[in-house]
Order: structure tokens, then sequence, then C-alpha cells
């Protein structure tokens, strides 16, 4: 038997529109004016989807988060579902879809043999229900939406069941939607939007913005000259900087400049032990 989301048209107007995203705001974000722009753009038609790739720290997370949050702040889009799916898993995607049936209260949602999944994606594809927005989060694995052959054989050889539909089958393309991607895998992020033109790469910070997110986290003024040699050696990545100046904070006595010498010395005793080159966020002292 199958299952219905359909509602009559007054239990569709009692239901106000709400986000789901877990994060709040972060007061000390530095804008980024240009990536922001290109999003709000690539979001804006009907069924669009759009990605941003980068490795990791370097700000994906954040960037989605304040472009999930702005989307009810502003004027012309109170009225707009906001969806929070965390998809570095199948069972992440699974619990992101289950707390979106709750919020939406789906007939048929809690019946045992129900396929959440597809409820969800039933009621997303009906534009009947009004605006929406998803933000996929943390796409790195292609296989959890588009399974590859020999993944499936692979799983058929362990003896593992196959029958799953694919990830990618729940993510409607719907005039009343749109999906934005963020992911560290470019290859994942252009499967699921469709094309290398719907994704940007979002690099490390240039040294003005890293400078004031630096002093937008820390306690106490830093010294400019300081300041600066500390985002080179950061690489200006914005986790990295965020995790210097948490450390700073925790230790009244020390300051950016100390923090450097001691970021210093430490990085040679890596390099003498042999131990590889890491980005600046994973050098950072905790």
């Amino acid at each position: 038997m199958l299952l219905s989301t359909s509602r009559t048209d007054s239990q569709k107007r009692e239901l106000i529109p709400f986000s789901t995203v877990p994060f709040a705001a972060d007061p000390d974000f530095v804008d980024r004016p240009e990536i922001l722009a290109w999003v709000r753009d690539k979001c804006a038609g009907a069924g669009a989807r759009a990605a941003l790739v980068g490795l990791g720290g370097v700000g994906k997370s954040q960037l989605a988060i304040q472009y999930a949050h702005s989307i009810r702040d502003r004027v012309a889009s109170p009225q707009t579902f906001v969806f929070w799916v965390h998809a570095s898993t199948r069972a992440r995607f699974e619990e992101a879809y289950k707390d979106i049936a709750d919020r939406l209260q789906l007939p048929g949602r809690s019946d045992p043999k129900a396929n959440v999944l597809r409820l969800v994606s039933e009621w997303l594809r009906d534009e009947a229900n009004g605006r929406w927005v998803m933000v996929l989060y943390n796409v790195n694995d292609v296989d959890t939406f588009f399974p590859s052959r020999k993944r499936q054989r692979d799983k058929a050889d362990a003896g593992a069941q196959i029958s799953q539909t694919p990830l990618a089958t729940y993510l409607p393309q719907s005039r009343n939607g749109a999906i934005l991607v963020t992911s560290r895998s470019k290859d994942a992020a252009t499967r699921l939007v469709g094309g290398y033109n719907k994704t940007m790469e979002v690099l490390a910070m240039n040294e003005d913005e890293g400078l004031q997110l630096l002093r937008n986290k820390l306690r106490d003024p830093p010294v400019k000259e300081s300041a600066v040699a500390l985002l080179h050696a950061l690489d200006c990545i914005p986790l990295a900087v965020a995790q210097a100046a948490a450390y700073i904070n925790r230790r009244a006595r020390i300051t950016v400049a100390g923090y450097l010498k001691e970021f210093q010395r430490n990085s040679k005793k890596q390099q003498e032990a042999g131990k590889p080159a890491q980005l600046g966020r994973g050098r950072t002292m905790s």
C-alpha cells in the first residue's frame, strides 16, 4: 500500500516555514561578499543547484551557515523552508530526512514500513508546499549518492544488501526548491549539481579577511605586524585562525607574537622528525 503525503489546503496553510539549521550564525563572521553573492545568484533560479568546494577549514561551513540564516532574514524570503542535511554518510542523510519528516508532520512517517526518504522527497516535489532551500552539508564521497557498480559488487561479495536506492534519487530538482552543496570533493559536488559552472572553489582568506577574523576572535587587539606574520604562518586558513585565537584567549600571558614563536618551534620539530608538511589548520596547537 502506497503512503500518501497529500494534505488538505488548510493543513498546508497551518504549517509555518521553519529552519533546521543546527548552528547559530557566527557573530565573528567575516563577510566574503563575492562568494555569498555567487551563492545567492546560483540558488535564485527554479530548481537551482550550486556547490561550494574546497579543503577542510577554508570556511565552506561558515559560508553555508551564513547563507542559510540570511535566507529567512531577508524581507523577500521569510516564507522559505530551510533544511540542513548532513550528508557525509547514508545514515546521517537518513537521520536528517527523518527529522524533516517529523518537523513537517508528514502522514505515514511513523509506519515501520514507511520509506521516509521518499515521503520527504515527494513533499519537496510538491510546489504547493512553497519555497524551500536545502544545504547538503559535507558531501565528500560520490558513492554515497551514486553507488558505483564496483562498490555494489564488493558489497555483494561481502554479503551486504545492495537493494538500497541511490540517495541522489531523493533530491528532487523541483521549481520551488534550491540545493546548496558543501564538499571537499569536486567530483562529488559536480555530479550532484550538474556541471562545473555550478561549483565555486573556496580558497583561504586574503590577508585583510584573515586579519579581520583574528581581530574578531581575539579578546585583546593584536599588534598588526605579529598578526600578519601569524596569518602567513597559518596560510590564512579560517579554521586555523579561529583555533589559534581560542588558544591565545585561554592563556592570559601569551601574545600573538608568543604564540607564533611556539608555533614556529613546533613546526621546526615536526620537520626535523621527518613529518610531512601540513596545512596551517593542521599545525595549530590545542
